[in-house]
């Protein structure tokens, strides 16, 4: 009786989980940010990973966290320790800590879509979900591009609720091909002419979005699935034939590479010029990028850290203030900042997920509907992949959730095909208790780091306006010197004075005063704040980065300090 209940249990546990999935990706692509200041997708994302880490927690107690044996598994673990191992080492923690907590949501998405889906059954419910949503935001698309904006966003770009439309286009090439999928399963009329008409919306919304980079990526996907799906056609019919394999590969090769031909030609006629500068950028940055591989090529710089220490490498080829967030392909910044063994791992994974998926493609007497699923999923992967040798996609966390998804999903068909054992947690009573107060430890943090920046944001955008007091900068000018000479330890007259000095234009004097203020009071937030912004305007990175740093330390609330670090300089 007690087993049954506990089953019973068990089976609860993961219908909630599914639904609490499934919820996810409904509010991550509906969710969109008004005000521009705060990130409201990702905070979405992180209070719904908090509840399945409180699920994890009595998952623990009751012995119904289970998991099936993965080919990926041990691999995604390795690659999750190696970001932690390059936190720990990192001297900047704030910035190291803001990407390692993406990396653990990434990571978790994988964990908890292997734990909670069961069947393919599950799957397809799922993909219906996502491409349900993709369909939804790509229809505000297309009604944002014709100025009537239902959720009242002001913005005559097509983005959605992506904020951007290069991250919305991502997010709908990534996706296209789990739609095309749904598509070749559709066995009613009303499926077919449903998906049918979805495709439709979502290639006209991503060809409105403008995005060059997602276009050629949503030709490119279409692309891998259509050439993916003819070789499965024609392995059915060709079984018998001895070369069939070495056909099918070649015939595989010689698509993806004619594709790629076209794609890159048409966005070349289409956008010849603009493509040339980017591609003039992206060639300068490289330099950059390959400069700090050679100077710390094993260990790398530490995770999250690509735009402190870019700055340092740019001599020569951009201008002092010019600020470079990222290397503008994922694996030369996973590279530079993890080092080699970082960025290897993360290639095993993809080239692992690859080959495996491609045995159960072209296997005999395959599962159609598994068949579609695998393609459709490596499709979106190698269309991931494409878009991030010269985007950052994977670097936006609720974009990352969806590559991580796609792997997650091939594991998952590759892990029910082979039918391995489910590894089942049975720990003693001692164990459980450890399991799940750290769990829980870890749901309270979560929750903490999720709201952190609504509050400190909400903050921010209802602060008052900081000011001199004075319109007239002479009048300013005389007014503080004399604040000076009157009382020469008169620490905010300093600020002050660099305050006004800072308006006129005149940088050094502006430091010089910050500095005597610090030199008076190393704990006046103020001063190190200003100073900060000083050497952000100036493109000096890493040493504005330790001014908010320091502020930080001194006042966890300082609210300007907290907004130049996630938005202007790390986000």
């Amino acid at each position: 009786m007690q087993e049954k209940s506990l089953y019973s249990l068990g089976l609860g546990i993961g219908k909630l989980l599914k639904f609490v999935f499934g919820l996810l990706i409904i509010i991550n692509v509906l969710s969109f940010n008004r005000t521009g200041a705060f990130d409201y997708k990702s905070f979405c994302i992180q209070v719904i990973f908090c509840a399945l880490f409180f699920l994890a927690g009595i998952g623990i107690i009751k012995d119904q966290l289970s998991i099936a044996k993965n080919y990926l598994n041990n691999i995604i673990i390795l690659f999750v320790c190696l970001n932690l191992i390059s936190f720990i080492a990192s001297p900047y923690k704030i910035a190291s800590g803001i990407k390692l907590f993406d990396v653990f949501i990434y990571a978790g998405v994988y964990f908890i879509f292997l734990s909670a889906f069961s069947s393919i059954a599950d799957i397809n419910r799922f993909i219906n979900v996502l491409v349900f949503s993709l369909f939804l935001t790509s229809a505000h698309g297309v009604l944002q591009h014709f100025k009537f904006d239902f959720l009242r966003i002001s913005n005559q770009a097509v983005f959605s609720a992506f904020i951007n439309p290069n991250f919305f286009a991502g997010f709908l090439a990534i996706s296209l091909p789990f739609a095309w999928g749904k598509l070749f399963m559709a066995k009613k009329n009303l499926k077919e002419l449903f998906y049918s008409f979805a495709c439709l919306v979502i290639i006209l919304t991503l060809i409105l979005t403008g995005s060059k980079g997602g276009i050629l990526t949503g030709i490119l996907g279409t692309s891998f699935f259509l050439a993916l799906s003819i070789c499965a056609f024609l392995q059915t019919r060709i079984v018998k034939h001895p070369y069939r394999q070495r056909f099918l590969i070649v015939t595989l090769i010689l698509t993806i590479v004619l594709v790629i031909a076209l794609g890159g030609i048409f966005l070349w006629c289409v956008h010849g010029k603009d493509v040339l500068a980017s591609l003039k950028e992206r060639h300068l940055i490289g330099q950059v990028v390959l400069k700090m591989i050679k100077d710390s090529p094993l260990k790398g710089r530490g995770i999250g850290t690509f735009a402190l220490f870019a700055p340092l490498y740019k001599e020569g080829l951009f201008h002092h203030e010019q600020f470079i967030r990222h290397a503008w392909n994922e694996f030369l910044e996973l590279w530079a900042e993890l080092g080699i063994l970082g960025m290897i791992a993360f290639i095993t994974i993809l080239t692992l997920a690859s080959l495996s998926t491609l045995k159960l493609i072209f296997r005999n007497n395959q599962d159609r509907d598994e068949r579609i699923i695998g393609i459709s999923g490596l499709s979106s992967l190698w269309a991931g992949i494409v878009l991030n040798l010269g985007e950052v996609n994977l670097r936006i966390v609720y974009l990352g959730i969806y590559f991580w998804l796609s792997l997650a999903i091939l594991a998952k068909i590759r892990e029910l095909n082979l039918k391995n054992p489910i590894f089942q947690i049975r720990l003693s009573p001692f164990g459980k208790g450890v399991g799940f107060v750290t769990v829980i430890a870890l749901f309270l943090f979560s929750l903490k780091y999720a709201f952190t920046p609504l509050i400190m944001y909400k903050a921010y955008e209802n602060r008052p306006l900081s000011s001199t007091g004075e319109e007239d900068f002479d009048q300013a000018l005389e007014h503080f010197e004399k604040a000076i000479q009157d009382d020469p330890q008169s620490i905010s007259a300093y600020n002050n004075l660099g305050n006004v000095y800072l308006y006129l234009g005149d940088i050094d004097k502006a430091i010089e005063y910050y500095r005597k203020a610090i030199d008076m009071n190393s704990r006046y937030v103020s001063a190190h704040y200003n100073l900060g912004y000083v050497y952000y305007l100036q493109g000096r990175i890493l040493e504005a980065y330790k001014q908010f740093e320091l502020c930080l330390k001194l006042n966890p609330k300082d609210i300007d300090s907290f907004f130049m670090l996630k938005r202007r300089i790390l986000y």
